[in-house]
């Protein structure tokens, strides 16, 4: 019998392709299968039904716990049988869009993000618009590299009085219009970890914000941006802006920026560019008549308004040393005026912001929180102090020593020794006395009473004996049978 030779090659061609695609899983599949699984966890308040993502979300958890029970009917909405309650959301593949993930859920009060893999996600557009009774956002460690919009991220949550931003990698962002429009319980911003080098549009970015006095955005790069129309807008509260990175030379409106900042003190310009035809129109209107401004490199002036403003870059208020009294809307040379002597990026508060902790070394220095919750709330002075350096979290009542820890930092062990109570320490050799207690040793031997060793317990014991499994001693150490040579 004659074989056709092509015919048996294409043939065989065939059969390996299928041996291939039946041995070998597909890249796609290869990705999901070693990914781990990520997850959001929401505290939920109300009973009844409540959604838990947007209906139009493009992707279904692959699991929903409540309260610690498996729901595995609970896709985007929940009943709810309780005043408060713990889900938690799993997806076993990567998100790549947060959009509307959260739009319109009121009945969200807190979000943690900390397990929740964000690494492949491209866009952020309105992740938690309208999300009017969410009070806390814990982001962890997000990872936002590839995000290319964040537009409304935050529109309209108005219950959240702090924004932990230090996380936020924003190279890749194109747009943050309306990204914390109309957050009204806001009263500081800290964006000036924000790379903004490729944002293009920040139209009404901070508009109102009625109860901003403070916005860090020192280190905004603007050089591409356009669209800066209403960036300030209503921001009733605010007291003064550093706009010294500020780049306006491709703005092309910039109509309302500061309009309606009834309490705006000085604002403060390395150089001002209008381009040519820019829509300028109401920039810096409705604002007081003792407001201060320094712009250098002012172009254009016949086409700006600047009645009844002063305009003088020597004046005492733009000296890096002075304070912002917020209470007399006044520049000081220290903050130990009357009730007002918090001292925060130099301004001077009653008491310090949320979004800061006291400084050790200063009982009245405000500094930024850290990245991880390494500080507590001091009910008697009403302020925020840190932990002991190797906490991550400690006691709402405590003081800055380690016995106030109640979760160590990364590389630290949480320990109770007899001696010295609760502890966080780097190095340290551990072993359980018969209590379960732990205790802290530089050695591997056992403290005195306590003087034999279960080595596969890692516990210390009095009496060998005492322990059914590993009663024969030998050296002081328990074993559970007699050592070879013995």
């Amino acid at each position: 019998m004659k074989i056709n030779v092509l015919s048996y090659l294409a043939y065989s061609r065939i059969i390996l392709i299928y041996i291939f695609l039946n041995l070998f899983p597909s890249l796609d599949n290869a990705r999901n299968a070693s990914f781990q699984s990520s997850e959001i966890n929401l505290i939920i308040k109300g009973q009844g039904n409540h959604s838990i993502l947007y209906r139009n979300f493009y992707k279904d958890p692959s699991d929903v716990i409540v309260n610690g029970v498996e729901k595995p009917y609970c896709k985007k909405s929940c009943d709810f049988d309780k005043n408060l309650n713990n889900v938690i959301l799993k997806f076993d593949t990567h998100i790549t869009t947060c959009v509307n993930m959260f739009n319109g859920m009121n009945n969200i009060i807190e979000i943690d993000l900390s397990n929740f893999n964000t690494s492949k996600v491209i866009d952020m557009e309105s992740m938690f618009r309208d999300c009017k009774n969410l009070n806390k956002i814990n982001f962890g460690k997000i990872d936002t590299s590839l995000v290319q919009r964040m537009n409304g991220l935050f529109y309209n949550c108005t219950s959240l009085s702090s924004i932990d931003l230090s996380n936020f990698n924003t190279s890749s962002v194109s747009t943050m219009r309306s990204m914390f429009s109309f957050c009204s319980s806001l009263t500081s911003i800290d964006a000036s970890n924000f790379n903004t080098q490729n944002v293009e549009d920040m139209f009404d970015m901070f508009a109102y914000c009625h109860k901003l006095i403070f916005a860090n955005v020192t280190n905004f790069n603007t050089a591409k941006v356009k669209l800066m129309q209403g960036l300030f807008y209503q921001c009733y509260d605010l007291k003064y802006l550093d706009l010294s990175s500020f780049d306006t030379s491709s703005a092309t409106n910039m109509a309302s920026m500061f309009n309606s900042d009834t309490s705006l003190i000085y604002l403060k310009f390395k150089s001002f560019e209008i381009k040519e035809n820019a829509t300028i129109n109401n920039i810096i209107a409705n604002t007081p008549n003792y407001l201060k401004i320094c712009i250098n490199g002012l172009n254009a002036t016949d086409n700006f308004e600047y009645e009844n403003k002063i305009f003088d870059c020597s004046d005492k208020c733009f000296n890096e040393n002075i304070k912002i009294d917020l209470n007399s809307n006044k520049c000081v040379d220290h903050c130990n005026e009357n009730e007002f002597k918090y001292d925060y990026k130099n301004l001077c508060f009653e008491k310090c912001p949320n979004s800061t902790f006291v400084s050790s070394d200063n009982e009245y220095l405000c500094l930024d929180k850290s990245s991880e919750s390494n500080y507590y709330f001091d009910t008697n002075k009403n302020i925020y102090k840190k932990c002991y350096k190797n906490c991550k979290n400690c006691f709402d009542e405590g003081n800055e020593t380690n016995n106030n820890c109640l979760e160590c930092k990364s590389g630290f062990r949480f320990l109770n020794d007899s001696k010295n109570g609760f502890n966080c320490y780097e190095k340290c050799l551990y072993y359980f006395d018969e209590f379960n207690n732990y205790i802290c040793t530089e050695n591997n031997k056992c403290p005195e009473k306590y003087n034999k060793i279960i080595l596969q317990k890692n516990k210390c014991i009095d009496e060998c004996a005492k322990d059914d499994k590993y009663k024969y001693e030998y050296n002081y150490v328990c074993y559970e049978y007699c050592p070879k040579g013995t």
